[in-house]
Formats: structure tokens, sequence, C-alpha cells
């Protein structure tokens, strides 16, 4: 990645960095693409002038290769659109796992308790999760034009299928969820994530085609086929540290995490890769700290430590780390789903700055947010919910500002 010593990287780089980030497509926990992204970032610090070093942690990678589903009555199956996979759920051969279907409501325990699921490919609604925005952003000084607190949240990412427990627990041999979403905001959705293998093939689909299999596993006289091959095998997954010295003993954290599914979860190394630019034009006199540029691995993978591993694998450093700063998600505009339709409603999607204490809340992130006119963007409290790769290193006891 082309960064040298300068100012904060302009528009048109930017652009250029996340053009070239979105070219890797999704990176996975562990996958070819994250991997490539860590090593490019360690050339750009290395670049600048900053020490740099990678740390790994294995784990069981998972990686969904093909995936289909079929369904129908008698011997005449017909395909369905699959939108997606259940992450880590399971994998079958490619003959895939057939069977009769059996509608599981909502897939509690006690939904599963209420039938007979055994041999069967369960079907399950998801619950469309929301939340006033009051209750998901607990603001330091009110809600900014844009915002308000009674408006409901209900942001893809809050909502997941549930928990797989209790269809292994009725004997099931596979499940198809169907999500809350029209087609459109359904496709490619890598959900739930943060999780480890649960060895139930599962599969995801729109709104649209939950309607027409609803009916059928609910009949009680339908079958299907289920097919998702994957690949399972000892993964590897790469932390990167690049540092940058300064004249005391005092360090600066700035974190964030490598992999995601897409450009916007996560871009944010691109604006600490532009922050090391403008960092590394000053002198060391003139840096009163050391600042730790950190970009974690695992976000997306339970069995893989993210952000805290930090404190693990540099404890020197973090025992020397006064603040930290993290940058996830640079802004995009906002998109929703209303039930028929999925598009921008033309505002950019809410986000918000959580600050550690009251200090950082009134001192810097807010004058900041009016200082730059950023809209919709919210000053948030650590409680009740510190979101993102900020909130294991404030659990720690940094003292965090998180983006």
């Amino acid at each position: 990645m082309n960064a040298k010593p300068g100012q904060l990287a302009g528009r048109a780089k930017m652009q250029r960095w996340n053009e070239y980030l979105a070219g890797l497509g999704a990176r996975y926990t562990g996958n070819d693409s994250e991997r490539r992204f860590v090593r490019d970032l360690k050339g750009g610090f290395r670049r600048l002038g900053l020490e740099t070093e990678t740390k790994a942690q294995t784990f069981e990678h998972w990686d969904a290769r093909n995936f289909s589903f079929e369904a129908g009555t008698g011997s005449a199956l017909k395909p369905f659109h699959v939108c997606s996979y259940y992450a880590y759920s399971g994998r079958t051969d490619k003959g895939g796992v057939s069977g009769p279907l059996a509608y599981a409501g909502h897939g509690t325990p006690a939904d599963f308790a209420a039938g007979d699921f055994r041999g069967k490919i369960a079907v399950v609604d998801v619950n469309r999760t929301v939340y006033p925005m009051g209750l998901v952003f607990n603001a330091w000084d009110g809600y900014v034009p844009g915002t308000d607190p009674n408006d409901v949240y209900d942001s893809a990412w809050i909502t997941k299928p549930p928990p797989l427990a209790a269809a292994i627990a009725a004997g099931a041999i596979a499940v198809v969820f169907i999500l809350p979403f029209v087609a459109a905001n359904a496709e490619g959705q890598y959900m739930p994530f943060g999780q480890t293998l649960q060895n139930l093939p599962s599969l995801l689909i729109s709104k649209e085609v939950g309607e027409r299999l609803r009916p059928l596993a609910q009949s009680g006289g339908a079958s299907g086929r289920l097919t998702l091959k994957a690949s399972l095998r000892q993964g590897k997954a790469k932390s990167l540290l690049a540092v940058l010295e300064g004249k005391g003993d005092d360090v600066v954290v700035v974190n964030s995490h490598g992999d995601g599914p897409n450009l916007i979860e996560e871009n944010g190394p691109l604006a600490m890769l532009s922050m090391a630019q403008a960092l590394a034009a000053t002198k060391r006199r003139d840096r009163p700290s050391t600042y730790a540029f950190y970009v974690a691995t695992g976000h997306f993978q339970d069995e893989v430590v993210s952000s805290p591993a930090y404190a693990t694998e540099y404890p020197d450093l973090f025992a020397r780390t006064k603040a930290g700063v993290t940058v996830e998600h640079l802004g995009c505009p906002e998109y929703v789903d209303d039930g028929s339709t999925y598009g921008p409603t033309g505002k950019p999607e809410v986000s918000g700055c959580f600050a550690s204490n009251e200090k950082l809340a009134y001192n810097i992130v807010l004058p900041a947010i009016r200082r730059n006119e950023v809209t919709r963007c919210i000053a948030l409290k650590p409680t009740p919910k510190f979101f993102g790769e900020g909130r294991g290193l404030y659990e720690l006891g940094i003292p965090m500002m998180a983006y």
C-alpha cells in the first residue's frame, strides 16, 4: 500500500485504498484475503518507518465452499435459492443430507421440544431484532440532529439466527433458517459471527423464499436435501503490530481488526495507516507518546482472541499503555429494509464514538464531532454495552475512545 510520511491520506488516496480493499473480497478470519491484507498493511507501515511484528494464533478453520437446498413433495424436489450459510454450522458430503421437513417455529428449545425432529430438516423463522435507539446508543450529551432515542434501530447485524444446540438435541440432521430480510438484504449475510464449529449443517434463505418453503415444512408431507460442502482444517490467523516510537515511556494504542466480510466491515485499518502517515512526518522529539498500531484478528471467530491479545502478546507495551483509540467502520450510506424493499435513505448510517469516561467525552469526542460536522454521530457512554474492538481493551482498564 502506497503510504509515505506526510498529511492524513486525502480523498483520492483513501478511495484508492478502499477500492483495493473491496477487491480483496471477504476476509474471513485466517483466509487468504485476510493474510494478504495484513501483509500489505505491514508493508505500508514499514514504508513509514514503523517497526512491525505479526503474531499467529491457530484455530479450527471452517470455510464454506458451495451450498444448495432442494425441497418438495414426493420425488419432485425443486431448488430453493439460498442466500447464505449459517457460519461455522457444519458440513455435508457432496451428496448432502436428505430427510422430511419439519417446521420449528422460531427455533427455541420449547419449539423443538414440542415436535418430532429426529432425522429431519428443521425449518426455522428467525426473529427480527429491533431496539429503541436510546437502548443501543446511550449518549453522553443528548442526540445529534437526525437521530432520536425513540427511533427504531434494526440494522441487520443485531439479528442473529438462534443457537443450534436445541436442534442438535432434538436430533435434526440440518436446519434452514428463514431470515426476516428481503432478498437484497439477505443475500450474502455472514451470520451469526464470532463462534466455533457447531456440527449441524445449516443454511439461510430470504423472506421471499421462506414464504414458499414454510408451507411445505408445515404440511408434514414434504422432504428436502441440503448440501453444505466446507473445508475443515487447522487454520492460522495473524495480528499485526506497528510501533512508532515517541520521546516518552507512555504508549497510546490505536486498534481495529483486519478480518471482515466486506469493505465497511472492516476498513478501519486504512484510517490507522493514514494516522501513521501523519505521525511519521513528525520528529520523535515532538511525539509525546509511543504509538502502537494493533490490527487484531479473530473478530469473526470465537476461538481466536481479538484485541485483548494485545495485552498477552505484548505485555511490556500493554503495561505502558495509558490510552487507546479504536477505529472501525469508516461510515457508509444508510440502507433500510422495510419488509418489501431494501435501499438507501439518502442519509449516512448512524454511528457512534464511545468515550469511556466523562473527560474524554467532553474534552475530545464531542468537540471533534462538532468541529468536523460529523452528522448522525453520537458520543456514547460505555454502559450498558460497549460494542466492538475497543471493548476488550476498555475492560482491561485502558481509557478508550472507540468509533
